[in-house]
């Protein structure tokens, strides 16, 4: 992501979750990237509910329960 790749920086997201499906900083950041760089809010939101499905408890690195910003993107963007 950092190198203006997003598209690399998911697949490597996903071949981490390939060795490992309950990989949560890679179901996070894989969100960011889909969310802010590929613009793919439906694919975001279905990979942070995904981490919450494994941990209720994830936090994002600014400290918000992952679960708390999702209700709140969904309030603000109903699909």
């Amino acid at each position: 992501r950092r190198a203006g790749e997003p598209k690399k920086a998911i697949q490597s997201f996903e071949r981490a979750l390939s060795i490992n499906q309950r990989h949560e900083i890679a179901l996070f950041n894989m969100g960011v990237v889909l969310m802010h760089d590929l613009k793919d809010a439906k694919a975001a939101l279905a990979s942070w509910e995904r981490l919450v499905k494994i941990n209720p408890q994830a936090k994002t690195p600014g400290g918000q329960l992952v679960k708390s910003m999702l209700a709140e993107l969904k309030k603000n963007n109903p699909t």
